[in-house]
């Protein structure tokens, strides 16, 4: 019986993320301690295969007046040294580690975590009943984008309010799907919309130059007629409901197939959640975030007539029980 350990949207970044005035990176020290003294546990060790589930690395959540930090960087930064301790004591073990790529950490490589020993999925994994993914895939603003630019929006957005004090600084400028999807008013289209509620926000002017490591650099006016057309873009690319894609920013569960007897386990939104379809036999679990001051983690396993996954609490020394189910093999 192989058990299979699950956590998403670590969100780490590099020393210069913590130390600016504001702080503009999401996990602290002291997350980081809690997620290191986490991979080390009885708990975690019962388990077989560690999947992290995207959104490992920030590389996204920066002011666009400083050059993002590489992958490197921020598993050099020394307030991250407990995780990657912790993952290189999975992999001394000879247990499996799995990383499934995110949006946040959408540029990063297999061979930037080849040193961690992580194979690499750069799409869903589908195993038998069994489905793992980060969540971001169907979302019209962190999705990969339907034009193929490099970047999607979300990306830039991001950038733009990476200063607000808040830690889920969007959610304070876009609060709720029905809100985002109600500013294409007055012949503005959705993506000239958000880009101006985000830039009036955050306080940009157009002028101001997006900084990248090794260029080209944009300005912040330059992304407005880039996604203009996004929301129409997305149904062109025969991508599904954008109105739907917009939804999937909160939950990745509005994008998802109906697929009874299956099993999906997913980040991205940061919120925990447990759902038990009986009617389609399907098991949704969101593992929530650990950049968070409460963090969660689901496990998966079989035996001989069923698959299941249970989502646990972890409260510091310890995990506490959530909730449980399987579905019967058919």
């Amino acid at each position: 019986m192989r058990r299979r350990l699950f956590i998403s949207d670590i969100h780490m970044g590099d020393t210069r993320s913590l130390e600016s005035k504001p702080r503009y990176g999401w996990l602290d020290a002291n997350e980081a301690a809690r997620l290191g003294r986490f991979l080390t546990s009885s708990e975690a060790w019962a388990c077989d295969e560690l999947y992290v589930l995207g959104d490992f690395l920030d590389l996204w959540t920066t002011p666009i007046d400083v050059v993002p930090a590489t992958p490197a960087e921020i598993l050099a930064s020394p307030h991250n040294q407990p995780i990657v301790l912790g993952l290189r004591a999975w992999r001394e073990a000879g247990k499996g580690l799995h990383y499934v790529a995110g949006n946040h950490d959408m540029q990063v490589t297999a061979e930037d975590l080849a040193p961690l020993g992580f194979t690499f999925h750069a799409a869903p994994v589908v195993d038998g009943a069994f489905r793992f993914r980060h969540g971001h895939e169907h979302s019209l603003f962190n999705g990969p984008d339907p034009a193929g630019r490099p970047r999607p929006f979300g990306y830039y957005i991001t950038r733009f309010v990476a200063k607000l004090s808040k830690r889920n600084k969007l959610r304070m400028v876009l609060r709720n799907p029905d809100e985002v999807l109600a500013l294409a008013t007055g012949g503005k289209r959705l993506g000239e919309a958000v880009f101006d509620v985000v830039v009036d926000a955050a306080g940009l002017r157009a002028d101001q130059p997006i900084r990248e490591a090794g260029g080209p650099e944009l300005t912040v006016g330059d992304i407005r007629p880039m996604f203009a057309n996004l929301y129409e873009e997305w149904s062109a690319a025969g991508r599904g409901s954008a109105a739907t894609a917009v939804t999937c920013e909160w939950d990745p569960w509005y994008g998802m197939p109906i697929e009874p007897g299956t099993i999906t386990i997913a980040g991205h939104s940061h919120s925990r959640v447990f759902n038990f379809n009986t009617s389609s036999r399907q098991i949704y679990v969101n593992t929530g975030a650990w950049e968070d001051k409460v963090a969660h983690y689901a496990v998966s396993w079989t035996d001989a007539s069923h698959a299941y996954a249970a989502l646990y609490r972890w409260d510091g020394d310890h995990g506490v029980y959530v909730n449980k189910a399987g579905i019967a093999f058919t």
